[in-house]
């Protein structure tokens, strides 16, 4: 049975500071079926890095004022590599962008600009493949 990765960090922003840019950054393009839980400050989401993709579950929680704890999975989109290490790529790259937009080393700006410009046609071409090998998945396990 294979294990995939699962990471907890502290991070030192409120937990309203990583809601609001971790929300701003799921609008953006490279991220699709976004499920959004306010009350229990949750995020589930499919993100691709290169022709890989893995469904990221991230869970928030407030330590004290100025610090969060933020618990993240990953693990394969329907049809994709269940190969751990790629999944633990796929999961560090978002934290890359993540930290980079808490940090101040990736401009907020820019990314608020992504977020209303819309997901563009990489998202509807990702979106094609996964439905794609969703149907074909569905199609095998009925032979």
């Amino acid at each position: 049975m294979k294990t995939y990765p699962e990471n907890d960090f502290d991070l030192n922003f409120s937990i309203e500071t990583v809601k609001k840019v971790l929300e701003m950054l799921l609008r953006t393009p490279g991220h699709i079926n976004v499920e959004i839980n306010q009350m229990l400050s949750t995020y589930k989401f499919a993100y691709g890095v290169g022709l890989y993709a893995g469904i990221i579950n991230i869970q928030l929680s407030s330590i004290d004022d100025q610090k969060t704890k933020l618990h993240i999975s990953t693990m394969p989109a329907v049809g994709g590599n269940s190969d751990p290490a790629i999944l633990l790529k796929i999961q560090n790259k978002f934290l890359d962008s993540l930290t980079g937009y808490l940090s101040g080393s990736l401009s907020i700006e820019k990314l608020a600009e992504k977020a209303k410009a819309g997901k563009g046609c990489l998202l509807l071409l990702f979106g094609i493949l996964l439905t794609t090998a969703v149907l074909s998945a569905f199609a095998f396990s009925m032979i």
